[in-house]
């Protein structure tokens, strides 16, 4: 009966240390789906705001542009000044290079 009974203190002990080892692996394994769930979630909730964040612009830019209209101001409004500019700029390069009789 002593017999008996070591040779299943001794089986157990066999079959109890891979089991160990399925339990620390399972452990493990199961920490890592909790960090790959985390990480989904964080992005699922990132690019929900990122989609808030750009419908609230495109209001804002829908806004801006019926300001920019009952304002009656355009794009060629923007270029006359541009061109304005560059006349000023011009003239100025000019008026130097005279100066040193270029």
């Amino acid at each position: 009966l002593d017999e008996i009974t070591e040779k299943t203190k001794e089986i157990e002990e066999q079959v109890n240390k891979p089991l160990q080892s399925l339990r620390q692996l399972i452990e493990a394994l199961n920490m890592d789906l909790m960090e790959a769930l985390v990480a989904q979630q964080f992005q699922d909730l990132t690019g929900q705001i990122l989609k808030k964040t750009l419908s609230v612009i495109k209001q804002i830019e829908k806004g801006l542009e019926g300001l920019i209209h009952s304002f009656g101001l355009t794009n060629e409004s923007a270029e006359k000044k541009q061109e304005t500019e560059k006349v000023k700029g011009q003239g100025e390069v000019d008026e130097l290079l005279a100066q040193y009789d270029l």
